[in-house]
């Protein structure tokens, strides 16, 4: 008796339940999503790790010290045309896009002398030869508690010539989210 009266239970709920889904005379909307043409390939082999973060101390005549925290970023490098030419890459020219060390909380009321905390700093990085195939260089930040985007603007090569990469070549890396603790 028990038995028949839980099966009878569970198709009362279950019948209720296929009630409930049932469409009824409800219309239907096809979405079509065009998925974006994949951006081509960069023509040079980016990557970019996070290395110990630094802090520098500005110290002026009048003013106390001030401590700024400094991101440190390891450019990787590669050429990666066939055949390989002889010439290597010597120096880089980057723009880091990262965040300062300001609050990330989004005010009710935006203060006009809060900003954004979005920073952007292009530099040149002198490359040094590495075992591995390419070359790299460290970059120190100055004012970045994190990076978030590196572009590569160009890059010059030992025989004088100079790449510029933008538009369809453009080359966007994120760093490398893991950061190793010992060594570089």
């Amino acid at each position: 008796m028990r038995i028949a009266s839980i099966v009878s239970l569970n198709l009362l709920f279950l019948s209720l339940s296929m009630a409930a889904q049932s469409s009824g005379s409800y219309g239907t909307q096809t979405i079509w999503v065009n998925p974006a043409p994949p951006l081509p390939a960069c023509p040079i082999d980016v990557k970019v790790r996070q290395g110990w973060g630094q802090t520098l101390r500005s110290v002026g005549k009048d003013d106390p010290r001030l401590e700024l925290a400094a991101a440190r970023l390891r450019l990787l490098v590669n050429d990666t045309r066939l055949p390989k030419p002889a010439i290597r890459i010597v120096r880089a020219t980057v723009t880091v896009h990262g965040l300062d060390g300001r609050s990330r909380l989004v005010p009710l009321q935006a203060k006009p002398e809060g900003g954004s905390g979005e920073i952007s700093k292009t530099l040149t990085v002198p490359m040094n030869a590495q075992d591995t195939p390419g070359v790299s260089g460290e970059m120190v930040l100055p004012g970045f508690s994190t990076a978030r985007m590196v572009d590569l603007d160009s890059v010059t090569f030992d025989d004088g010539e100079t790449w510029t990469l933008s538009g369809r070549a453009a080359c966007r890396v994120a760093p490398d989210p893991l950061m190793l603790v010992a060594g570089r």
